[in-house]
């Protein structure tokens, strides 16, 4: 995996991110390891390294087509991000009940459908 030292740290970096990878695959919605290389800027080899990688953190899958091996990108229900740092939190229980028909109100104080700016 190419690797880049910082100089004031010494600590080695990936060139390539993840995201880069993922970017990739959202550009073309599915494709070979080559192509996604080549957006990518780096070797077949090491975007198929890293695509298994994703492929094992449950971020693509893939699947063989004509002997050709498709990658495309896993994301949540309705396009949620799993790695958005919304999902990090832990969730907060007060103990006390809250009434579903009031969801609005707990989590943007609007009252029964009454706009913010009133």
């Amino acid at each position: 995996m190419p690797r880049q030292q910082d100089p004031e740290t010494g600590q080695f970096t990936s060139v390539y991110d993840d995201e880069a990878f993922l970017d990739a695959l959202k550009q073309l919605g599915q494709g070979g390891t080559g192509e996604i290389a080549e957006l990518v800027g780096c070797s077949d080899d090491h975007a198929y390294r890293r695509l298994r990688s994703l492929q094992d953190d449950g971020r693509v899958e893939s699947r063989v087509v004509g002997g050709a091996k498709l990658w495309e990108r896993v994301d949540g229900p309705s396009g949620v991000n799993p790695d958005d740092p919304f999902f990090s939190f832990e969730p907060v229980a007060t103990g006390e009940h809250t009434d579903a028909s009031k969801a609005d109100e707990y989590l943007y104080g609007v009252a029964d459908g009454a706009d913010a700016d009133e």
